[in-house]
């Protein structure tokens, strides 16, 4: 089960405001054991994107960074 809450915001990069707002996305994802993962991302998608893609983004680049780090294990690259 995954949770999911956005608001608009405007992060500062190195130390400047910037002049346009930008997406907040949390994420809530309940575990096998039962405890809950969180996690965000920031975005600049268009405001009309629906919360369902970045839900659907979001578990999409979690499977694609542990395939990333188990093919690093298994050849010999993993730290």
């Amino acid at each position: 089960m995954v949770q999911v809450a956005w608001t608009l915001v405007q992060a500062r990069t190195e130390g400047r405001v910037p002049d346009v707002a930008e997406t907040l996305v949390v994420f809530r994802e309940r575990q096998g054991d039962g405890s809950w993962k969180h996690d965000y991302l920031l975005s600049n998608a268009s405001l009309l994107t629906p919360v369902e893609e970045f839900a659907r983004v979001f578990k999409v680049q979690h499977r694609i960074e542990e395939c990333l780090q188990r093919a690093k294990g298994e050849a010999g690259l993993a730290c």
